[in-house]
Formats: C-alpha cells, structure tokens, sequence
C-alpha cells in the first residue's frame, strides 16, 4: 500500500509538471524544476531510499534535507555566493550513492546533518534559479512538495528492499554513484 502512494504522488507531479504552461506560474515552475535535472532527481530519490531502512525514525532524513534546502534557497534568492554549487550536487549524488552502495550505517544524528548539508546545497541552485518574475514563495512550495514527492519515492522504493534484497538496494547505490560521477566530470 505504502509503495502505491508513492508511485500515485511521484505520477501525479510528472504529470504536473508536463502540463503546458508549467513554466507560467512560480508554483508550477518550483514543482517542475527538481524534476528536470537527474542531479537533483536522483539525490532526492536516494535519500528516500537511504531512510526506508531506518522506519519512521529515517524520515527525519527527508525532513532534514527539505528543511535545510529550504535555508539554502533563501540563501540563494538573496544573492548569497556559493562556489563549486553545481559540483557540490554532483557530489551529493555520488555520496548517496555509495552510502547505500555500501550500506554505511552512520549515526542517526550524523546522517541527519550531512544529508540537510546536502539539502543546502540543492536549495542553494533552487534559489539561485528562481525565474524572473515569478513569485518566490510559490516556486518555494513548488519545489518542496516535488523534493517530498521524490523522497516518498524513494522511501518507496527502499521499503521494498526486503522484498528484492539487500544487494537490489546496493547496485542502486553503485548506479547512483557511476552517474553522479559521470555528473561530477561534466560540471
């Protein structure tokens, strides 16, 4: 059951997101722009994935990574600089990737922080691409609920874990890691 709400709500913001106009409004804009590069998409699915293992105590790590995008797109809309920010997302989506390539079990707490690092970094070139004449709050929730609806997805997807097997999830992480790597050289 679990795993069909997430698939509906992933759907549901593609479906969104093709609908023409989307770019009309800063809502819909926000909505489609997670979407549109496989950079953020795929970060944002892994860290679904990384907390399906941890229950409901894993969904602070959702909560952590939206909370602090959150901060770094204000940081972003108010022109604060943050050099190598392209790379930095490559990055993320090679670390995620070997974390669970790996199954590295960290500390809640510690997991905790370096994932709402990452969520900076994201919120960052959130805020930084804001177009031009569109409203900031809407594009905000626009890009909160999609960043929710992949990171229900992926929460998804490593609930099934059980069902596929740990070494399923672990050549997810390898294949996240070879494309954030790809990523990282083309930035």
């Amino acid at each position: 059951m679990r795993r069909s709400h997430a698939l509906t709500a992933l759907l549901l913001v593609s479906t969104a997101s093709a609908h023409s106009g989307a770019h009309a409004s800063g809502w819909l804009a926000g909505l489609a722009h997670p979407l549109t590069g496989p950079d953020h998409l795929l970060a944002m699915v892994a860290v679904g994935v990384l907390a399906a293992p941890l229950g409901r105590r894993g969904l602070w790590l959702p909560a952590a990574f939206v909370g602090a995008m959150l901060l770094g797109a204000l940081a972003g809309v108010g022109g604060a600089a943050l050099p190598f920010a392209e790379q930095g997302i490559a990055l993320s989506v090679v670390l995620l990737g070997l974390l669970l390539a790996f199954a590295v079990r960290l500390p809640l707490a510690l997991l905790g922080v370096l994932v709402g690092m990452l969520g900076a970094v994201h919120g960052h070139a959130h805020g930084t691409e804001l177009p031009a004449g569109l409203s900031a709050a809407e594009f905000f929730a626009g890009f909160t609920l999609s960043t929710a609806a992949l990171h229900a997805a992926g929460f998804g997807i490593g609930r099934m874990g059980p069902r596929v097997g740990a070494p399923a999830l672990r050549w997810i992480g390898l294949g996240l890691a070879v494309v954030g790597g790809r990523l990282l050289l083309g930035s």
